[in-house]
């Protein structure tokens, strides 16, 4: 492993300061709590943050379509980070995203996934996960390009008991992302931003939102499940002009899974009335585990939405999961 890959994630990963929390072996919600970069506290202002992060060497460039404070750092390696603020402007969550070179990706994600396990111990959830075509990708360039469309996913999660997270994650624009959560990081990202059309998903109560934004794109986890964890996925992606189109889209998708089952798409209406579909499959994982989907799919303007549910066939459905596809509500631009 290249040395200075070490270097730039001990430097990254290591500034974060953590409470007394020690993470043991098969437990799924860790003690204590978790990090904040570089010493910023949870609740800071948008002055205490650039002052704070100033004298550490990171440079404010912006406030964000969303109202995240933007930095740069170019020591030891160029990264962006991002401090999420609450409706009451208070910091509840960083995330530093570095842009690796492309044959790196792999060493990069190892490394930090190394590093943050070094720190906290054991991680919650580790997901290593190829689908599709891209089923049991090994080599570094068909993971990227299964993550690149949607067909697999690298991360690592630490969860703990005052809703808290740190993870590690390759972005679907292939980029690297570390990430801060707060412990009322989960409560803000379930309330919309300004009103009640913000949201474009409300997660089921008590279920862990990683990897996302404050409007309820990302990643949702189901807390205490040993095994297989279920999950709900929601994304956003440009360039639809129907529903027709991203149902097309969504069936070859799903075609191409192994040892797929599936139903026939259902109409029905969502954020009001607007139009939608409903469906789901059974299919064979990468690690050989059956898995149920259930996925509802709405195009705002060229905007496609989707809220798709998981879990492992031989687990009971989550009856606040399904009705939690419901609450897909988009907008006519993503963000």
């Amino acid at each position: 492993m290249p040395l200075l890959i070490r270097f730039a994630f001990s430097v990254l990963i290591f500034a974060a300061s953590f409470g007394a929390a020690v993470a043991a072996n098969n437990v799924k919600k860790l003690a204590g709590t978790a990090g904040t970069f570089v010493g910023v506290p949870w609740g800071s202002s948008p002055e205490s943050i650039k002052s704070l992060l100033a004298q550490r060497g990171y440079d404010y460039v912006s406030t964000d379509d969303d109202g995240d404070l933007v930095f740069t750092a170019k020591n030891p390696t160029a990264a962006n980070v991002f401090e999420v603020l609450d409706k009451s402007q208070r910091l509840i969550k960083t995330m530093v995203v570095i842009k690796p070179p492309a044959t790196n990706l792999t060493d990069f994600f190892d490394t930090a996934s190394a590093q943050l396990v070094k720190k906290y111990g054991k991680p919650s959830e580790a997901i290593d996960e190829f689908t599709g075509r891209y089923k049991g990708a090994s080599s570094d360039s068909d993971r990227r390009a299964a993550i690149a469309a949607g067909d697999g996913a690298l991360s690592s999660f630490w969860l703990y008991a005052d809703g808290s997270a740190v993870y590690v994650q390759i972005l679907k624009n292939l980029s690297l992302a570390v990430a801060y959560e707060s412990p009322h990081f989960k409560a803000a990202a379930a309330q919309p931003a300004a009103s009640a059309a913000a949201a474009v998903f409300v997660g089921p109560a008590g279920w862990h939102h990683v990897g996302g934004s404050a409007d309820g794109l990302g990643s949702w986890l189901r807390p205490g499940d040993t095994g297989y964890s279920q999950n709900i996925t929601v994304e956003a992606k440009e360039g639809f002009t129907s529903l027709e189109a991203l149902m097309s889209a969504e069936r070859s998708y799903v075609s191409g899974l192994p040892d797929v089952v599936g139903s026939a798409p259902t109409d029905i209406t969502v954020c009001g009335n607007h139009p939608a579909k409903y469906f789901s499959y059974t299919f064979t994982s990468s690690s050989g585990l059956p898995v149920t989907s259930e996925m509802v799919i709405a195009v705002f303007g060229t905007t496609a939405y989707s809220a798709r549910y998981n879990k492992s066939i031989s687990q009971y459905a989550d009856t606040a999961a399904e009705r939690a596809l419901s609450t897909l509500c988009g907008h006519s631009s993503s963000h």
